[in-house]
């Protein structure tokens, strides 16, 4: 709707250009841009929001536009709450405001409004992440899943089917397309159309279970919202003539879903104000799409383009390397295609000194020690740590070096590079609040024994650890126990005292008392908050974060008043696996610690000092990591740039601009650092094309090596009892070795501190069909030949009931376990008829310092001169094993020759539910390498190296809920 024109004196020209000479022209052009859309290029550092802001006063001041009728949109509550306040400020006391909000909260705004209109119950319930996640895992059994419910591991895919769901609702995606998708590839390829129809159906029953539960998730806010305004053309116009002027900041953050909501609003000619840069758009993995940038113009074609290139934050010669960086995205830029310039300009002087500078070093150790050194020296030279951020591309990069920094003492705070529920001093509360749910969980006692608050000292946890596996009684009765405390140091006795003291209380009362209240009681009297006080000028983020989890608490009482309080543990566990709760708290601003970040949550921020680790080719750009589930490419709205650049250049692009959001966050000085050799790989790596490209100044640093003592970066409050390191012979076996190459700290967690944990559905299931091959086989080689009969009679005698996820859980993996043994032995008779040489029989063989041992569910005979099959029965899938690698045939191959006296011929993985067999062979050459690794390997366990390897493992990792460093979704 075109707004009235008010003709404006030159009196008023003057008060006008007075009033906004703080403005650049390019800035008060952009402000004062009459009717019509508009397309605000705001290079980083160009004042963005101050336009935003100073257009809307224009707009009410100057214009006669009502304050009600502009509508603000952002993508964040932060930013919105930020628009809002320099908005109040900048607009005359009244009674009416400017909406201002995120998309999602506007779509609530019209879903509520129009409730009794469109025939919705106005009280509905928006789902955080973690309740969509509950609600999916709490009905797999009654959703029409398959193959995306695997009985070996039930929750695989739930957390990849919200992100499927969510992507599906941001593009616009119904479960009708998803099923006519499926039917045009039907004639093509009926695998790929029979995995759609699954994911349709599975869509239709979630978006059905959710309105029978009366929620929506944050997806359905905007769908709805556009279905209502398609389908009630009288209510989408009523909303026209009430925002008569729509403000949207970062523009090329948006997806489908809001693109399609602003047309409906603003319509091809409307007064649609973006502010954008499309060389910041680095949210693609969220479904943002730059093309609704790139094609802005061609979308509203009268746009006005205007462009901000004056920068208030960077060094002129930051700001060219910046620019030198992005111009490789050419020609896929507006710079280009709309032959404008967008080259950002320095406004004011800019401090002296080496502003620009890469350094690459030998390790990665060396790297994270040179760059906590920097920091201590620049310290000294006069600057503060919050004047410094590190910014990494992982969450486990930001952990590796948070260790380097708490090794010299320098406060820091890694709020915005893990969600909260991640942070060590929340994790001390959720296992006291697990162990409320349940008292024989002893993961989450040894979590609470070691926090420094209790003063239980090294070697009487690990006498409390060892005591408790051989007593699995709940925790309060073993901790009650006279003989449990008459061995224990004073300082022990006193904090394990007044950990008994809050259990017998929560334990008697924790269903009656509100969840907040349990945490509060469990905070101060057990010291931990005395303990944080004290503490607090070296972790300041740890009191800030205290009381966000207390909101957070808060907040979901206030969603589930009925609920009790093992709904809400169930609700928090669900947080924290699926990687979806809340951000950590900011720091406040007079708070002195160094930030430490990854990039992409820097994107707003600015800082004096900026120092970017670990940026090496394989991180920059980082290899594309696609979804789970993934929507077909027929279903997503193409981008200026699909149909011209393949997905691999595409995705480079976006890299590039990542690091250009980097590089341009610093406001005086920015350092890039790499290094060869990361921690634990013996993989070479070159230094970022990122940094070449920039024409960043690079200086390869040489220095001593370090010992490996001095190189550990060893987990917070989970060293390694000195008497647990092993100075002479060490035992290893397969499982052990393969579990301390996919990760040395939880390796440590069980095998050198043995800290107890649940039963495992898996591990029951597997034992169950062990238990029935080897009874099998012992059977055959006794001459007696069982039935399949007889043998599935076995399976129900031998079957373990642990750990599974719920009775129809349990009552389906039974049915499925049983037919499967009844196919594989139908398909492989020779199990029932021939004799094996040996089942299940173990070995044990010392190599210079290690014993060895283990054991091998089957030999049989070959017709290869005396040489053998080994075989190993395998449940679940091979997918992603590989048997010619693999550590357990490699041991294997050497136990044969060293322990048993046996040739191998060949070795294989049997797989019993799926009938997949993968076979392979190992040389004696192939055995010396496998000696010196597991020579390497028990090396590094007696040197006490339990450093972390965070990443996708975590997710199936017993200890995820205990470890600082698990890496979540």
């Amino acid at each position: 709707m075109a707004r009235k024109q008010r003709a404006r004196t030159r009196t008023q020209e003057r008060t006008e250009a007075s009033e906004f000479s703080h403005l650049t022209d390019a800035q008060r052009a952009a402000v004062t841009h009459g009717e019509g859309p508009a397309l605000v290029l705001a290079g980083a550092g160009t004042g963005k929001t101050r336009v935003l802001v100073e257009r809307i006063a224009w707009l009410t001041n100057h214009q006669s536009v009502p304050p009600q009728n502009i509508l603000a949109l952002t993508f964040t509550e932060k930013a919105s709450a930020e628009l809002e306040a320099r908005t109040d400020l900048a607009l005359p006391i009244s009674a009416f405001r400017p909406w201002v909000g995120t998309f999602h909260g506007f779509g609530e705004y019209v879903l509520r409004e129009e409730a009794f209109a469109i025939g919705l119950d106005p009280r509905f319930r928006i789902l955080s992440s973690p309740e969509a996640w509950l609600l999916l895992k709490r009905n797999l059994f009654s959703l029409p899943l398959s193959r995306y419910r695997p009985l070996g591991n039930p929750t695989k895919f739930v957390q990849a089917l919200v992100e499927f769901f969510n992507q599906a609702k941001d593009q616009g995606t119904t479960p009708e397309m998803l099923e006519r998708h499926a039917e045009t590839v039907a004639s093509v390829d009926a695998e790929d159309s029979a995995h759609w129809r699954e994911l349709a159906a599975v869509y239709h029953a979630y978006v059905a279970l959710q309105r029978e539960k009366g929620v929506f998730d944050f997806g359905d806010l905007l769908l709805e919202t556009i279905r209502v305004f398609q389908e009630r053309p009288a209510i989408a116009q009523k909303y026209r003539g009430r925002f008569t002027e729509i403000l949207v900041d970062e523009f090329q953050d948006t997806n489908a879903t809001q693109l399609h909501l602003l047309e409906l609003l603003a319509g091809p000619a409307g007064n649609l104000f973006v502010a954008s840069d499309d060389d910041q758009a680095i949210f693609a993995f969220r479904g943002s799409n730059v093309g609704n940038v790139l094609q802005f113009r061609e979308r509203f074609p009268k746009t006005s383009l205007m462009v901000l290139t004056d920068n208030f934050r960077s060094p002129q010669v930051l700001l060219d390397a910046a620019y030198r960086l992005i111009q490789q995205n050419n020609p896929y830029r507006l710079e280009a295609t709309a032959d404008i310039s967008k080259r950002l300009v320095r406004q004011g002087s800019a401090p002296p000194g080496v502003l620009v500078e890469h350094r690459h070093f030998a390790t990665e150790e060396e790297e994270f020690a040179w760059v906590a050194e920097e920091i201590l020296r620049l310290v000294d030279e006069g600057k503060a740590y919050r004047e410094m951020a590190v910014l990494a591309r992982t969450n486990a990069q930001a952990g590796d070096l948070a260790s380097s920094l708490l090794r010299r003492d320098i406060p820091h705070t890694v709020s915005e590079a893990r969600g909260l529920l991640a942070r060590p001093e929340v994790k001390d509360a959720l296992a006291y609040l697990r162990l409320l749910g349940d008292p024989r969980d002893a993961s989450a006692l040894f979590r609470l024994i070691t926090h420094p608050a209790l003063g239980v000292s090294t070697s009487d946890r690990a006498r409390l650890l060892s005591e408790l596996r051989q007593n699995p009684d709940a925790v309060l009765p073993f901790l009650k126990r006279p003989t449990t405390s008459a061995t224990l140091a004073t300082s022990s006795r006193d904090g394990l005292a007044r950990l008994v003291a809050l259990l017998e209380r929560h334990l008697t009362a924790f269903r009656t008392l509100r969840p907040s209240t349990v945490y509060l009681e469990f905070l101060e009297h057990s010291g931990i908050l005395k303990h944080a006080i004290q503490e607090s000028e070296g972790h300041p983020e740890v009191l800030p974060n205290l009381q966000a989890f207390l909101a957070y608490i808060r907040a979901l009482e206030q969603g589930m008043p009925d609920g009790n309080f093992l709904e809400f543990l169930e609700l928090l566990d669900a947080a924290s696996d699926s990687g979806q709760g809340p951000p950590a708290a900011d720091l406040p601003p007079e708070a002195d610690a160094v930030h430490l970040l990854t990039v992409h949550a820097a994107k707003g921020l600015e800082f004096p000092i900026v120092f970017v680790i670990g940026a090496t080719a394989d991180r920059y750009p980082a290899r594309g990591r696609r979804r789970l589930l993934e929507l077909p490419s027929e279903l997503v709205p193409a981008s200026a740039l699909q149909g011209t650049l393949d997905e691999r250049t595409m995705h480079v692009l976006e890299e590039r601009r990542l690091f250009y959001v980097a590089m341009t966050r610093a406001q005086e000085r920015f350092i890039v650092t790499s290094s060869t050799m990361a921690a634990g790989s013996k993989t070479h790596r070159k230094p970022s094309p990122f940094i070449a490209e920039a024409q960043i100044p690079s200086v390869t640093v040489t220095g001593e090596p370090k010992s490996p003592s001095e190189q550990l970066s060893l987990p917070l409050r989970v060293a390694t009892p000195p008497e647990r390191i092993v100075d002479g012979a060490l035992s290893l076996s397969a499982s052990k070795i393969a579990e301390y190459e996919t990760c040395p700290l939880k390796y440590e967690f069980h095998y050198v501190l043995r800290v107890p944990t649940r039963p495992q559905h898996t591990l029951a299931f597997g034992n169950t069909i062990h238990a029935v091959l080897h009874r099998v086989g012992t059977a055959i080689a006794s001459g007696h030949k069982p039935s399949l009969l007889e043998v599935l009679t076995w399976f129900e005698q031998h079957w373990i009931s642990e750990g599974y996820e719920s009775p129809e859980h349990e009552a389906a993996r039974k049915e499925a376990g049983r037919a499967a043994l009844q196919t594989y032995l139908s398909a492989h008779p020779e199990l029932l008829m021939v004799p094996p040489l040996a089942a299940e029989i173990p070995f044990s063989f010392l190599l210079e310092t290690t014993r060895v041992t283990g054991r091998i569910d089957r030999i049989d005979r070959t017709k290869d001169h005396g040489k053998v099959l080994i075989t190993d029965f395998k449940t679940g899938e091979g997918k992603g094993k590989d048997a010619r690698s693999d550590t357990q045939l490699s041991i294997y191959a050497l136990a044969a020759r060293k322990a048993l006296g046996l040739e191998p011929a060949r070795l294989r993985f049997a797989y019993v539910e799926t009938g997949e067999e993968k076979e392979t062979t190992r040389t004696p050459e192939q055995d010396a390498e496998t000696v010196k690794r597991v020579e390497d390997i028990a090396a590094r366990i007696r040197s006490g190296d339990f450093r972390p390897t965070p990443g996708h493992h975590c997710r199936f990792c017993d200890f995820r809920k205990i470890c600082d460093y698990a890496e979540l979704p």
